[in-house]
């Protein structure tokens, strides 16, 4: 599949169909794959789990048991739920009153960390206490209280929730930033051509001209802005808590300095995707992007031409994302059109 602007640049009112764009042989069989630039792919399917290799369309079974990169995963699955799984590089565990996060031993010491300075950072919002790690990569985290944003979106919540998301991101910005936290930078729209290159080559080389701008954009407007709050790095609605308590915030494995438009674009994106995929309309789904930037703006400024850049590497990389999981791949000609709008009018 090819995509091309219309002349008007306006997006279609429903997603459009993309059954004409089927996608890799072995999407019949695993229709959820994890892409990535190197290595194997993780990818789930009726039969359990599968490493992929997408050059050659080769998937092989696994079972996250016997993943000898996650030596601590084995025992920690005779304690309860395996509830996500990247086959040699993490896996998370339910056993009731915790969430076992098993990563490769050599990455324990810097997750623990990151969890141990936002815990005792004052004012933040809430996030997962280390109950206990062990050196070959098992980390009992505390479970927070509240639901996710993705639960109370899927159940139906007005706008407000949509309001109290964003007024959480803001808080978290609000931190003081603890010690020992680099400055980071965006996912870029190229890197992301070369994932879908690895299965779809065709495909990826018709998005280099996107691709190629999208990052320009980026580059352009984030150039004079200084990266000095402390972001999530990857804050959409799953990973985002309410409670009536406070926010709270799960998987902060990547959490770093950055600009604050690059977590409101990220959530902002997500919800609005949470609407297309619900069968909402595009201006349907646009409005729950501006309820989340508005209601973050009643708490701190941002920058329109980042943002509005940023909300387009994220419709990219989401369209490179869903090419590969079969239930949304129907989206993605609605998801490129996003991220070729070059303003929010256009």
């Amino acid at each position: 599949m090819t995509f091309e602007a219309g002349a008007t640049g306006r997006l279609p009112s429903t997603p459009p169909d993309d059954r004409a764009a089927p996608g890799p042989t072995w999407m019949a069989d695993w229709p959820l794959a994890h892409p990535r630039p190197t290595g194997d792919w993780t990818a789930a399917g009726p039969r359990g789990w599968a490493r992929l290799d997408p050059e050659r369309s080769d998937a092989r079974s696994v079972q996250p048991a016997d993943d000898r990169k996650l030596p601590a995963l084995d025992r920690t699955l005779r304690r309860g739920e395996l509830i996500g799984y990247r086959a040699g590089r993490r896996a998370v565990v339910a056993t009731g009153d915790r969430f076992v996060k098993v990563i490769r031993p050599a990455r324990v010491t810097r997750l623990v960390a990151i969890h141990e300075a936002l815990v005792d950072t004052s004012g933040s919002p809430a996030v997962p206490r280390v109950a206990d790690a062990t050196e070959d990569g098992a980390v009992d985290l505390t479970v927070l209280r509240g639901r996710s944003l993705h639960d109370l979106i899927r159940r139906g919540a007005d706008h407000a929730v949509l309001r109290d998301g964003a007024s959480a991101i803001a808080a978290l910005h609000a931190t003081e930033p603890p010690e020992g936290l680099t400055v980071g930078t965006p996912d870029t729209a190229t890197r992301w051509v070369g994932v879908v290159g690895r299965a779809e080559p065709g495909v990826a080389r018709s998005l280099v001209p996107l691709a190629t701008s999208v990052d320009a954009a980026v580059a352009s407007a984030t150039a004079r802005l200084a990266q000095t709050v402390i972001v999530h790095a990857d804050c959409h609605d799953k990973n985002l808590f309410l409670d009536r308590d406070g926010p709270g915030f799960i998987d902060l494995d990547g959490a770093r300095l950055g600009l604050r438009e690059e977590d409101v674009s990220n959530l902002a994106v997500h919800v609005a995707l949470r609407a297309l995929q619900g069968g909402s309309p595009v201006d349907v789904a646009l409005a729950r992007r501006d309820v989340v930037v508005a209601a973050y703006r009643r708490s701190a400024p941002l920058d329109d031409a980042a943002l509005v850049a940023l909300e387009r590497a994220v419709w990219f990389r989401l369209a490179c994302l869903y090419r590969f999981r079969a239930n949304s791949r129907p989206l993605v000609p609605t998801l490129l059109a996003l991220a070729h709008r070059r303003t929010l009018n256009d």
